[in-house]
């Protein structure tokens, strides 16, 4: 039995006898069948918004209209969302090709021409269930993944997946030959002082992530223990950033159990030159090291910070959408 609730569906045909019996075959669930008859009118319906719940191809359209494309019709219907809805290709025969095109996800079902009035309704639905099965299963993968890769109590990346990342962004520094600073900071006496405060390092996270870029990348790997990555930023912006972080993240009192906590930071700076991952963190917890031993909220770079010859990159200001070049 189809939903209940009133289904969209979208026909792409100019054959009026297989309209007339969809028309039937649907007509005791309530459906709402919209027709088209066009390469253009098939895509525009497919990118509207809300898109149609199922979508019935007739693989003849190709030959009722001069250059109708059904591949591209296909296309279109992949495109943005990602197949947010089910796909029935109507087609005479399955060929190799069609046989292809349900193999690889591109179509849910290939149904005849011929199929009788009868079998329509059991049809639809066991692809709108399927397809509803499907999809759940996409996104129970899509969020354990993301569960595997993020801190469960921040939201930041965790270590191991950072470690992964940076990787990949030193491949590109090596390529592109772009700059690139990692910035580990590390709340002081924290583990002392505020021990079991989640709304702390939950504060924290979300004050420096609103001051960074959207393709910076941060990770919680320690208790009070952060890490950036800055893709394009050299050592000279990376202070600059880290003085911002201080001043704006950690200048305003953190809600924990009630209770107003003022707590500060000390940040440790190097730069990757495209060196290995490994050696380029190491300088850092270095310089956050030299950091500590100076005093409570302290900056300290491994190495030379000067800035380079290259348009400094942009973050974002506090309680706004705008982007600040150099603080």
């Amino acid at each position: 039995m189809l939903p209940t609730n009133q289904l969209t569906v979208l026909f792409a045909s100019r054959e009026f006898a297989l309209l007339a019996m969809l028309e039937s075959a649907l007509a005791s669930s309530g459906a709402h069948l919209e027709v088209v008859e066009n390469e253009d009118a098939v895509v525009a319906a497919l990118t509207a918004s809300p898109p149609p719940d199922l979508f019935l191809l007739d693989a003849n359209l190709a030959r009722s209209e001069r250059g109708a494309n059904v591949e591209q019709i296909l296309a279109a219907a992949h495109a943005g969302a990602g197949h947010p809805f089910p796909i029935i290709l109507i087609a005479d025969g399955m060929t190799e090709e069609w046989v292809s095109r349900l193999a690889d996800g591109t179509v849910d079902d290939v149904v005849p021409g011929s199929t009788a009035e009868d079998f329509w309704s059991a049809r639809i639905e066991t692809v709108l269930r399927n397809f509803h099965i499907k999809s759940e299963w996409k996104r129970s993968q899509q969020t354990s993944v993301l569960e595997e890769q993020r801190d469960t109590l921040t939201g930041a990346y965790n270590r191991t997946t950072m470690l992964s990342m940076l990787f990949r962004e030193t491949d590109r520094v090596q390529r592109m030959k772009t700059c690139l600073c990692l910035v580990i900071f590390e709340l002081d006496d924290f583990l002392l002082e505020y021990k079991h405060a989640d709304e702390v390092l939950c504060g924290v996270v979300n004050r420096t992530t609103r001051l960074l870029r959207s393709y910076d990348l941060m990770s919680r790997i320690g208790s009070g223990h952060f890490l950036l990555a800055l893709p394009g930023c050299d050592g000279f912006n990376a202070m600059l950033l880290a003085e911002r972080l201080r001043t704006h993240v950690f200048s305003t009192p953190f809600q924990s159990l009630g209770k107003a906590v003022l707590i500060s930071a000390s940040f440790g700076i190097a730069s990757s030159e495209g060196r290995s991952p490994v050696v380029v963190l190491r300088e850092a917890e270095q310089a956050l090291s030299n950091a500590k031993a100076s005093g409570s909220g302290r900056i300290s770079c491994f190495g030379a910070c000067q800035p380079t010859h290259a348009a400094p990159p942009a973050f974002r200001v506090p309680q706004s959408d705008e982007k600040l070049l150099c603080w």
